[in-house]
């Protein structure tokens, strides 16, 4: 095991959370436990959890900037209060400034609202990862670059393998079976050539 295993009380006391905060997590799947015991207590690498939960945090925290802005302010344009009849005799210089203000005040919100929209996209993401649900683009192409080697070179061996066989073979169903039995052995020496790649 390459991580110190922990139970949730302990991984409670280690990120400062409450023991109920863990089990919502673990009910919600936020938390999934890296092994159970035989009396069905729940182990987690406690690296592995404590990022987990700080993404959440973040997710958490961006979501909540977002919900507590005011809803004349979470985008679009903002409603104006009524303005009485008795001061409609401003000059037409602070008309332009009160409006110039409003603008700034849309901009920076939008913005503000936009950034914190990125940050639980971002945190959402870095959950996703730590669980291992997201894989980056480099490490699939790796992988069928690393699937395409393998194959071709067990398909390059194949007739120097089975020619001198084959070749004293006349029943269709003998070379049928062989032809199936080192397919079967190719297929295996892959996927353990793959799960090395993978362990390394």
């Amino acid at each position: 095991m390459s991580d110190k295993l922990v139970s949730s009380s302990e991984l409670a006391r280690q990120t400062g959370l409450s023991k109920q905060a863990i089990s919502k997590a673990i009910q919600r799947g936020e938390l999934i436990p890296d092994e159970t015991t035989k009396s069905g207590r729940a182990l987690f690498e406690l690296e592995k959890a404590k990022k987990i939960i700080g993404a959440r945090s973040l997710v958490n925290e961006a979501q909540s900037r977002h919900e507590g802005l005011p809803t004349a302010l979470k985008g679009g344009r903002p409603r104006l209060s009524p303005v009485d009849k008795n001061q409609t005799e401003k000059t037409s210089t602070d008309e332009v400034e009160d409006s110039e203000q409003l603008d700034d005040q849309r901009r920076f919100v939008k913005a503000k609202a936009m950034r914190a929209e990125i940050l639980a996209e971002q945190a959402q993401m870095e959950l996703d990862k730590s669980k291992g649900l997201l894989v980056s683009v480099e490490e699939v192409k790796k992988q069928g670059a690393d699937l395409g080697a393998i194959i071709m070179t067990d398909l390059i061996a194949l007739p120097d393998r089975l020619s001198s066989e084959l070749s004293t073979m006349n029943d269709p169903h003998e070379i049928h079976q062989m032809l199936t039995d080192e397919i079967n052995k190719m297929v295996k020496v892959v996927r353990t050539k793959l799960k090395l790649g993978a362990a390394e």
